[in-house]
């Protein structure tokens, strides 16, 4: 609800900005000569650029990326906006006709516009994977961390208590910021050591805690793998 009404305020003044602008450009010019119709057409086109830009920008904040887009691409826009403006009102006021020196600068102001926005928007995207990769490395140690815990607490296999207490912490203090290959191997071997408990009598000790060990070194081998993909040696 807040979100539309955010959305019809900045159309409604949107609307009243360009309409305004032209009553006034009508009102104020008595003459006009190419330079007044390019000076118009340039501060009405900065108008919408600036307006609809943040309508596109109200549209993407339930992205993951729309967040961290909005401040950036606001600025630059409201940038956009005084310059071109600023730029129609010096030459339309000018004694002379500087048609192409004006022309030329609007469209390098644009084409600067235009090149900064894309950076914004792919650091945005690139900052929004990033948490995306993190909040899923979380949210899979966590599920795999508990599944862990639930079988240290289970009375059945007290007697591997100190292996699985040690397998659950390795997975619980892993870093969690960052998913790597050997989350899946991990993932792996606690389904394996669910699947061996339920029948540790029939499988016997060795194969439960040569299970155990293999998580515990699989933590530390993940350690150093998170470390290397984020030092960039992978």
């Amino acid at each position: 609800m807040a979100s539309n009404r955010r959305t019809y305020t900045i159309a409604f003044v949107g609307i009243i900005t360009v309409v305004l602008t032209i009553f006034i450009f009508f009102m104020a010019t008595s003459e006009w000569v190419d330079i007044k119709w390019l000076g118009l057409m340039f501060t009405l086109l900065a108008e919408c650029t600036l307006f609809g830009g943040m309508l596109l920008i109200e549209k993407t904040t339930n992205l993951s990326f729309g967040l961290l887009l909005r401040s950036g691409v606001y600025s630059l826009l409201t940038i956009y906006f005084v310059l071109a403006t600023a730029c129609s009102v010096v030459f339309m006021n000018m004694d002379r006709n500087h048609t192409k020196l004006f022309i030329t600068i609007q469209v390098i102001i644009i084409g600067m516009v235009a090149i900064m926005l894309l950076l914004i928007v792919a650091w945005g995207k690139k900052v929004a994977e990033q948490n995306d990769e993190t909040q899923t490395a979380v949210s899979k140690l966590q599920g795999l961390a508990d599944r862990v815990l639930i079988l240290q607490q289970n009375v059945r296999y007290a007697a591997y208590a100190p292996g699985l207490t040690k397998a659950y912490e390795g997975i619980r203090y892993c870093d969690n910021s960052i998913v790597v290959p050997t989350d899946n191997i991990i993932a792996n071997q606690v389904m394996q050591l669910e699947a061996v408990l339920e029948q540790a009598e029939q499988n016997g000790d060795k194969q439960v805690l040569t299970i155990v060990d293999q998580i515990i070194l699989l933590t530390k081998q993940r350690a150093a793998e998170a470390k290397r993909f984020k030092m960039g040696g992978i």
